[in-house]
């Protein structure tokens, strides 16, 4: 997924911005092995998964218990043969052969747990939940090969004494960029997709063919690049705190988000969706009563979801008489809107006033790295669907406290990152 976060530094210089990013990489992407990675003992974290881990086996008729996928039960291809599902398995010469899965029709498959099927140790070498390669005892660890992401250290006697995971703990981003998705969000004047820089010819449309009607150019036969591929530039992506145009950019955002919802109005028209006669600000009141009702009562990560179950609505809003069953024409039409529900749209606001009232700017920033290092968290996203509006506004609180907090004269850098 990807996040916006702001950085802050005493220079625009990459080389700052890259430094103030490294505490944070995750050493199993990047692979960057620096003093952020340490060893971390996960050993009893690995017997708890192995505790309760199970395993699909096949029981041969003396009872011996064998991997389902075990090599043993394939074969290979035979000349002329087709089978739509073969696997390159390895031979007794170490040869990677084509082969399809036989297992012998008299062993019996069943799922057990993986203390009946091996120890600690079986599990560890099976690499069931991560890699784990064993040390045997007066070895090091060979942490610029095959022990660079993690080990397991032996006894004497082979059993196992610690199993080490080699990880940067502090890490919340695999990939960064300048700007990304979020190009031009310190500079209200500044619009990336209208940047030449950022513009190639129409991927869409067929060279020397521009389509009239195409969604991605407008049938000009230009298009914007993919935003990872924006241009990285400080320019479009850094302020010094106190030139930070406030002001302008919570106009540039208010006069966005009201256009969004205006056009999810008359797009959706869900005034019209219920059986009486209700205004949108009505209808966004009664579905945020519902999501706190369900929320309350049943499952916060069933609210949550995008595809929330269309019965569930369906039969919620039955029950509280804000439709009528039998009216298959409202049930399509809500139907509908329920499907693009809560991605595309201002939802959770009990008015148009609340909406306006979380309106500021960098209400989409989920981190600020601040000089020393100090990471802050802004623990609840203004637009979370399962959080009311007093969290939405402590959110916002601090992000104000948090921007008090910046030197005038430091840079303020905006970083999409994927985790």
């Amino acid at each position: 997924m990807h996040t916006p976060i702001i950085i802050v530094t005493k220079t625009k210089e990459y080389s700052d911005f890259a430094s103030c990013m490294a505490p944070f990489h995750q050493f199993e992407c990047t692979e960057i092995d620096d003093q952020y990675v340490v060893d971390t003992d996960v050993t009893a974290e690995e017997f708890k998964i192995y505790s309760n881990a199970m395993i699909d086996v096949l029981i041969s008729p003396t009872g011996d218990k064998y991997w389902k996928n075990d090599k043993r039960f394939y074969r290979p291809v035979l000349p002329g043969e087709k089978s739509r599902s073969t696997r390159l398995v390895e031979n007794e010469n170490g040869k990677l052969v084509e082969s399809v899965y036989n297992p012998p029709g008299d062993y019996i498959f069943e799922e057990i747990p993986w203390k009946q099927y091996g120890t600690f140790k079986d599990y560890l070498e099976f690499g069931w939940s991560y890699d784990f390669p064993f040390v045997n005892f007066g070895e090091l660890p060979n942490t610029e090969g095959i022990h660079k992401f993690g080990y397991t250290l032996l006894s004497n006697t082979g059993e196992v004494l610690k199993v080490v995971r080699r990880t940067n703990p502090n890490a919340f981003w695999d990939w960064w960029v300048v700007g990304g998705r979020w190009s031009g969000l310190l500079h209200p004047t500044y619009d990336p997709w209208k940047d030449p820089r950022n513009q190639e010819p129409c991927r869409h449309c067929k060279p020397g063919r521009t389509r009239k009607d195409c969604q991605h150019c407008g049938g000009s036969g230009i298009g914007a690049k993919w935003v990872r591929e924006f241009v990285e530039e400080p320019g479009s992506n850094t302020v010094l705190r106190h030139q930070l145009p406030l002001e302008e950019l919570s106009a540039r955002r208010r006069n966005d988000m009201l256009a969004l919802w205006d056009r999810f109005e008359k797009t959706y028209q869900l005034s019209s969706v219920f059986s009486s006669d209700l205004d949108l600000e009505s209808v966004y009141k009664k579905i945020s009563d519902m999501m706190r009702r369900f929320v309350q009562e049943e499952d916060a990560n069933l609210a949550n979801s995008r595809w929330f179950a269309w019965e569930e609505w369906r039969n919620y809003f039955q029950r509280n008489n804000w439709i009528d069953p039998g009216n298959k024409d409202v049930l399509q039409r809500l139907e509908q809107v329920i499907g693009r529900w809560p991605m595309d749209v201002p939802h959770q606001f009990i008015s148009k006033k609340d909406f306006l009232d979380t309106l500021h700017p960098l209400a989409c920033i989920s981190k600020f790295i601040l000089p020393g290092g100090e990471v802050v968290d802004i623990d609840v996203e203004p637009f979370d669907p399962l959080h009311g509006h007093d969290s939405r506004l402590a959110a916002i609180a601090k992000i104000k406290e948090t921007l008090s907090r910046i030197p005038d004269y430091y840079y303020m850098t905006v970083v999409d990152i994927h985790y």
